[in-house]
Protein backbone atom coordinates (compact mmCIF):
# COMPACT_ATOMS: atom_id res chain seq x y z
CA UNK A 1 0.00 0.00 0.00
CA UNK A 2 1.07 3.57 -0.66
CA UNK A 3 1.62 6.35 1.84
CA UNK A 4 -0.81 9.02 0.72
CA UNK A 5 -2.51 12.04 2.19
CA UNK A 6 -6.17 13.03 2.41
CA UNK A 7 -7.47 14.25 -0.90
CA UNK A 8 -10.37 14.46 -3.25
CA UNK A 9 -12.16 16.33 -5.94
CA UNK A 10 -13.42 19.88 -5.73
CA UNK A 11 -17.21 20.12 -5.80
CA UNK A 12 -18.65 22.66 -8.19
CA UNK A 13 -19.89 25.81 -6.47
CA UNK A 14 -17.87 25.18 -3.28
CA UNK A 15 -14.82 27.13 -2.14
CA UNK A 16 -11.42 25.49 -1.66
CA UNK A 17 -11.89 25.85 2.11
CA UNK A 18 -15.31 24.18 2.02
CA UNK A 19 -13.93 21.32 -0.05
CA UNK A 20 -10.93 20.81 2.26
CA UNK A 21 -13.15 20.75 5.37
CA UNK A 22 -15.51 18.26 3.65
CA UNK A 23 -12.73 15.91 2.50
CA UNK A 24 -11.06 15.78 5.92
CA UNK A 25 -14.43 15.08 7.59
CA UNK A 26 -15.34 12.39 5.02
CA UNK A 27 -12.01 10.59 5.07
CA UNK A 28 -10.95 10.70 8.73
CA UNK A 29 -13.97 12.00 10.64
CA UNK A 30 -12.28 15.21 11.84
CA UNK A 31 -13.90 18.65 11.66
CA UNK A 32 -11.29 21.32 10.98
CA UNK A 33 -11.83 24.11 13.51
CA UNK A 34 -8.71 26.14 12.81
CA UNK A 35 -7.30 28.09 9.95
CA UNK A 36 -5.07 26.22 7.58
CA UNK A 37 -2.31 27.26 5.24
CA UNK A 38 -1.72 26.43 1.59
CA UNK A 39 1.91 25.31 1.55
CA UNK A 40 2.41 23.81 -1.91
CA UNK A 41 0.72 23.55 -5.30
CA UNK A 42 1.56 20.96 -7.93
CA UNK A 43 0.55 20.92 -11.57
CA UNK A 44 0.56 17.21 -12.45
CA UNK A 45 0.22 16.30 -16.10
CA UNK A 46 0.05 12.54 -16.52
CA UNK A 47 0.30 12.31 -20.30
CA UNK A 48 0.18 8.50 -20.36
CA UNK A 49 -3.33 8.65 -18.85
CA UNK A 50 -4.41 11.96 -20.42
CA UNK A 51 -4.95 13.40 -16.95
CA UNK A 52 -4.20 16.87 -15.61
CA UNK A 53 -4.41 17.27 -11.83
CA UNK A 54 -3.80 20.36 -9.72
CA UNK A 55 -2.76 19.20 -6.26
CA UNK A 56 -2.97 21.67 -3.37
CA UNK A 57 -1.25 20.77 -0.09
CA UNK A 58 -2.37 22.43 3.13
CA UNK A 59 -0.90 22.53 6.62
CA UNK A 60 -3.68 21.98 9.16
CA UNK A 61 -3.94 21.74 12.94
CA UNK A 62 -5.99 18.98 14.55
CA UNK A 63 -6.91 19.26 18.21
CA UNK A 64 -6.38 16.25 20.50
CA UNK A 65 -10.12 16.39 21.22
CA UNK A 66 -10.73 15.39 17.58
CA UNK A 67 -8.84 12.12 18.02
CA UNK A 68 -8.99 9.20 17.47
CA UNK A 69 -9.15 9.21 13.70
CA UNK A 70 -12.19 7.45 12.26
CA UNK A 71 -11.43 6.18 8.77
CA UNK A 72 -13.97 6.01 5.99
CA UNK A 73 -14.18 2.28 5.23
CA UNK A 74 -14.58 2.81 1.51
CA UNK A 75 -11.51 5.06 1.24
CA UNK A 76 -8.78 3.71 3.56
CA UNK A 77 -7.85 0.55 5.44
CA UNK A 78 -5.35 1.96 7.93
CA UNK A 79 -3.58 5.12 9.06
CA UNK A 80 -0.49 6.20 10.94
CA UNK A 81 1.20 9.44 11.95
CA UNK A 82 4.58 9.80 10.25
CA UNK A 83 7.22 12.50 10.43
CA UNK A 84 8.43 14.25 7.31
CA UNK A 85 11.68 12.28 7.57
CA UNK A 86 9.86 8.96 7.87
CA UNK A 87 7.77 9.73 4.80
CA UNK A 88 10.82 10.76 2.77
CA UNK A 89 12.66 7.58 3.76
CA UNK A 90 9.77 5.21 3.05
CA UNK A 91 9.75 3.75 -0.50
CA UNK A 92 5.95 3.46 -0.33
CA UNK A 93 5.42 7.22 -0.13
CA UNK A 94 3.60 8.67 -3.14
CA UNK A 95 6.16 10.30 -5.49
CA UNK A 96 4.22 13.56 -5.68
CA UNK A 97 4.09 13.76 -1.88
CA UNK A 98 7.87 13.25 -1.80
CA UNK A 99 8.29 16.16 -4.24
CA UNK A 100 6.07 18.34 -2.04
CA UNK A 101 7.84 17.41 1.19
CA UNK A 102 11.24 18.23 -0.30
CA UNK A 103 10.04 21.74 -1.19
CA UNK A 104 8.34 22.81 2.04
CA UNK A 105 10.19 23.79 5.20
CA UNK A 106 8.37 22.12 8.11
Amino acid sequence: SKNIVIGGRIEKGKTLKENLVREVKEEIGVKLNHEFELVYAQDLILSEKYIHVVRLTYKVKIDKEELPIVLSNDEHIDHSWMSKEELLDDPDTDRFLVECLKQINY
